[in-house]
């Protein structure tokens, strides 16, 4: 057992949950490390009734109350504005962007470059917008935007909400601007637009991770998160961008042209919304985004604030409203207003607050004078005067880590008088304390809460008991399925939690699947049992592999242990009994000594094995007038070469065929354990006796053929060799058969020689069999096994190169054909031919 190296990486549960530990303690002690830092936050609405920010308009007046004008400027502003545009016809369910930015521009030139707007949003009429002091920007961060239609078919926006979210330092807000239901009577649908506007208005981040509902503090000055813009550090790059794109937006809702003429468009374009909002409903839209777990929901934040038109009237007669409003009494008009009754009754706004109203109604106002306009002019309807213009505010659904609530105090609620509405502007300053870390005085305390939890893990490290220490395998074989098993033993007096997992350069021999074993609990006292294989192929490419490091096996499993972190290897081992099974063509081709002496190859030999693309004509030439012919590979490999010349001295002596000692030559399978001994011969390259089977020497050559890593026709021309075998047509066959690399090419005739000229393919019915049984090993597909139809595409193919053979003597065509015993092993490729 090896320790697992520094640079490996754990991710399990068990480690997850230090993580836990550790931020639960980090909360705990939160306050330690936390210092106060004072805010001045204004919260103001107005609705504009419908008009631009005008000439003469004095807005400073509201945003600039005398209290805070010089000596305590405001840190943060959210502003909701209603009715920015007009909400007659056709502009009733579109967003005129234009509007939204005159207003922005003018806010922000009133309020001066100390500021930058860290977000906004229209809706039709809606906006919301929040501008911060550039100082505390760098502390910003999870800013995302939302909003929820309730007007017409609750789908429309000219009523609704548009809230915007953010976190600053380590307080999370929300702030909503809204505009519900008009009307005295609508109490109950004033109360629904609200419902709705909570629960659709929901946050998405883009990545979930963003979706902390409160206390992920933004502390260290990075730039902010805003969903949607990605990973954008430039602040006011993204300003920019935000105006640009409203600059250009259409309709918020229904793709809306910007501009209908007449009734019949305006009638059009209703229709088109209604029929988009029924729909949708219908269709039960947004149920996923509802649904999202990594929503984030207006009320999940440690602040709320609600500012709007929220239309609620004075349930009370004008001669009453006006007496009380000419004698302040405030508590009078406060007792008869419809939001706080439904309030009293938890009906609407719960765990709201709003501060002391010791201010006139803010509707419905003169435009030019401070009066109300009770009186009808040119048949308008008589308004009584109301409070619809309100701020309000609650703590969120979460406490802060102390548990707590956020302190915030109420420093002023009011309305001043600014003309050019039917609505007076409302405002309601705070003071907020925001927690600011001492940085070094939190790395202190990490460091700290560390070590406690290396002193707890370490007690509750596991003893761990691992046997055997290395898993030897020792020889291995090839095709030959090896297993050992392995065990662990936990010694200690608590439970341990075992993830087991492979390096990513396991080999594809290695058997094993760490699935099942992914914290995985092992009880005090008791052992599990773990089961390695190894199985070494060649078509994998495994075998031939084996040589290039000496034959030796080697990998390991990585074994992380809970608690405590303990990480070690389970080393496993063994060595590879190299044989010509398994290895290329190529592999073979290069060998001067036999295959065994792979299992210590010299280092010309793995010069060999490394460099072994040889199978360009040009290369073979340039090596012999460089005079390396040992570097050009045989034209046969010698292994081949011993099993033909084998099989030829079996023949009879007069008929020189096999039919008196070896009928049915490679159709009749040869005893295994003399096969076996045949391959043994062929491993240490020496001459096979006479005395064995013929069959035994054939069926070790299929075994050979069939198991080369790369097949004789190589697997690239699989499909190439089915549509020729498909097609029957000889011209296609000898085509495929031209793509041959030279070497492939003389084995590949050289078995096709060696049967037709020993007279083994003979009568249809013969020639037939044994060309099902050679297409089987010169051409094998990858992976799956061949089905019926490429059994029988592969066998045409071998029919029509017995033909090819029998037809035309052509040298070109069979590079080496040498028949007769030789003397010696076969040649080297003849670079004429292989040209």
């Amino acid at each position: 057992m090896n320790s697992d190296s520094a640079s490996d990486s754990f991710d399990t549960p068990i480690s997850k949950q230090r993580k836990r530990w550790f931020d639960t303690e980090m909360d705990k002690q939160r306050q330690a490390y936390l210092y106060d830092k004072e805010l001045n936050l204004f919260a103001g609405t107005w609705n504009v009734c419908g008009k631009g920010p005008a000439e003469g308009v004095r807005i400073d007046k509201w945003l600039f109350p005398v209290e805070h004008r010089k000596d305590r400027p405001f840190d943060i502003y959210m502003l909701g504005l209603q009715e920015i545009q007009n909400l007659s016809g056709v502009d009733a369910v579109r967003t005129d962007a234009r509007r939204g930015e005159q207003w922005r521009s003018t806010i922000k030139k009133t309020l001066g470059s100390d500021y930058d707007q860290v977000a906004e949003r229209q809706l039709v009429g809606i906006l919301v917008v929040v501008l911060m002091r550039k100082n505390h920007v760098p502390y910003l961060s999870n800013v995302q935007l939302s909003y929820a239609a309730t007007g017409v078919l609750n789908a429309v926006g000219n009523k609704g909400g548009v809230a915007a979210r953010f976190q600053l330092y380590d307080k999370t807000i929300s702030c909503v601007a809204c505009h519900l239901a008009a009307h005295t009577e609508f109490v109950q649908r004033r109360n629904q637009d609200f419902e709705n506007v909570v629960r659709k208005a929901v946050f998405l981040p883009d990545n979930p991770s963003q979706a902390s509902k409160s206390h992920s503090s933004n502390l260290s000055g990075h730039p902010p998160i805003i969903s949607g813009v990605g990973s954008s550090t430039d602040w006011s790059d993204f300003l920019q961008t935000k105006r640009s794109s409203n600059a250009n937006a259409v309709a918020s809702f229904g793709g809306l042209p910007s501009v209908a003429e007449g009734a019949s468009a305006w009638l059009g374009s209703v229709a088109s919304v209604a029929a988009t909002a029924i729909s949708d409903m219908s269709a039960g839209a947004n149920t996923a985004i509802l649904n999202d777990p990594n929503a984030v929901r207006i009320l999940q934040h440690d602040v709320v604030f609600w500012l709007g038109d929220l239309n609620y009237r004075i349930d009370a007669s004008l001669t009453n409203v006006m007496k009380w409003i000419e004698e302040e009494n405030w508590h009078e008009l406060y007792e008869a207003d419809q939001l706080q009754k439904q309030m009293k009754t938890c009906s609407v706004f719960t765990g709201f607050k709003e501060g002391p109203i010791r201010f006139p109604p803010t509707y419905k106002m003169s435009k030019s004078e401070d009066k109300y306009k009770v009186s009808g002019e040119n048949g308008d309807k008589i308004r009584i005067p109301a409070y619809t213009d309100r701020i309000l505010w609650r703590f969120g659904e979460n406490l802060t880590p102390s548990g707590t609530l956020p302190r915030m105090k109420l420093q002023n609620y009011t309305s001043p008088i600014v003309y050019s509405s039917d609505h007076r502007p409302v405002y309601a300053s705070f003071r907020m304390f925001f927690g600011i870390e001492d940085v070094k005085r939190k790395q202190h305390i990490e460091d700290k809460v560390n070590r406690e939890l290396d002193v707890r893990e370490a007690s509750l490290r596991p003893n761990l008991l691992f046997s055997p220490t290395i898993v030897d395998f020792g020889d291995v074989f090839f095709e030959r399925n090896c297993n050992r098993q392995f065990s662990i033993k936990n010694n200690g007096d608590s439970p341990a939690y075992l993830t087991l997992s492979l390096p990513s350069d396991t080999p594809e021999w290695f058997k094993f699947d760490p699935s099942p074993w992914h914290n995985f609990e092992i009880p005090s006292g008791k052992s599990v049992q773990l089961n390695f294989g190894i199985l070494i192929t060649g078509k994998d490419g495994s075998a031939n592999d084996m040589p290039r490091n000496g034959c030796k096996l080697n990998t390991s499993v990585r074994v992380h242990a809970e608690p405590g972190s303990l990480r070690q290897r389970i080393q496993v081992r063994g060595r590879y009994v190299v044989t010509t099974l398994g290895l290329s063509l190529e592999t073979l081709s290069m060998l001067e000594r036999p295959v065994l002496a792979l299992r210590n190859p010299t280092e010309r030999e793995l010069e060999r094995l490394t460099n072994m693309d040889r199978k360009e004509p040009g290369y073979y030439r340039e090596r012999e007038r460089e005079r390396e012919p040992d570097v050009v590979p045989r034209a046969i490999p010698k292994e081949i070469w011993l099993l033909v010349n084998a099989l030829l001295k079996m023949r009879d002596s007069e008929q020189l065929s096999f039919a008196s000692t070896c009928p049915d030559l490679f159709l009749r399978s040869g005893d295994e354990a003399l096969t076996q001994r045949v391959l043994s011969f062929v491993d240490r390259s020496e001459r096979i006796p006479p005395d064995l089977s013929g069959y035994a020497v054939g069926s070790c050559m299929l075994q050979i053929l069939g198991n080369l890593s790369d097949p004789v026709v190589p697997r690239k021309l699989y499909r190439r060799v089915l549509e020729a075998g498909h097609s029957m047509e000889p011209e296609l066959v000898q085509g495929v058969l031209d793509l041959l690399p030279p070497l492939n090419s003389n084995v590949f005739w050289y078995i096709v020689d060696f049967l037709c000229d020993t007279k083994l393919v003979k009568g249809p019915e013969n020639a037939r069999a044994l060309a099902g049984v050679f297409g089987n090993v010169l051409l094998t597909p990858h992976g799956a096994a061949n089905s019926e139809r490429d059994h029988r595409r592969k066998t045409d193919f071998m029919m029509e190169a017995f033909s090819i053979q029998k037809s035309c003597r052509d040298p070109a065509h069979r590079v080496f054909l040498d028949l007769s015993p030789p003397a010696s092993h076969p040649k080297r490729i003849n670079s004429s031919f292989a040209g």
